[in-house]
């Protein structure tokens, strides 16, 4: 059984890999990420002085995506929604040039399917720069190759989409795509960093505008 699931999901990926863009047939529509390295926010807290260390700017991932309506107009919930997020950089590692593969994931508790644009934010911490980017590099000038997939809870795919930070000249979703075929799978030497794209709830910006986002599911520690 587990076979087969493995299975379902690298032939999705190789669907995904195989076409220029994640296809409107899916779920959920529209799906952009405008990401750029930023400093954390600076609170103003009284008999405190805040100030951002240089050189320490967070990989913010800026999402926006469609959901579909409801029968009738009417909303309609959709439980245990998860994005998972993965990027891929140039890394020295070990005394030679790798590509760097991170990855992470956010899970809803419910997302409403209201007919309405919603958004969400990931972030990738400046220590995974600072540890791994090329020695001498700017860390807000690594050019970043990036995708987003959202899964329902049974690993369906209900959209997606690409991105670059930092690209000279322009580069196509379908080069993009045949980066992560290259250097996912699992002959490939890239350097595999799990789980650290942070979820909003995990980073500085939870608290900010916290009501303009769907709801994280909360951690239960068995």
């Amino acid at each position: 059984m587990k076979v087969k699931k493995y299975l379902f999901f690298f032939c999705c990926l190789l669907t995904i890999a195989a076409s220029e863009t994640f296809a409107q047939s899916f779920a959920f529509t529209n799906v952009q990420v405008k990401a750029k390295f930023q400093q954390s926010p600076a609170f103003q807290v009284s008999n405190y002085s805040a100030s951002n260390q240089a050189n320490c700017e967070w990989l913010v991932l800026n999402i926006t995506y469609l959901t579909p309506s409801g029968k009738s107009g009417e909303s309609a919930w959709l439980d245990d929604v998860s994005i998972e997020a993965e990027i891929l950089f140039m890394a020295d590692y070990q005394g030679r040039k790798v590509m760097a593969l991170v990855n992470g994931k956010t899970l809803y508790w419910s997302v409403e399917m209201n007919g309405k644009t919603h958004q969400e934010i990931m972030v990738v911490p400046p220590d995974i720069f600072k540890r791994y980017a090329t020695k001498g590099t700017v860390h807000k000038s690594i050019p970043v190759f990036g995708r987003i997939i959202f899964y329902s809870k049974s690993r369906s795919i209900l959209g997606g989409a690409y991105f670059s930070v930092n690209q000279s000249g322009t580069i196509s979703d379908k080069e993009i795509a045949g980066m992560f075929e290259k250097y996912n799978g699992p002959v490939s030497n890239s350097l595999k960093i799990e789980n650290m794209i942070f979820p909003r709830d995990k980073s500085p910006w939870v608290d900010i505008q916290c009501d303009s986002y769907d709801l994280i599911k909360p951690e239960i520690k068995k």
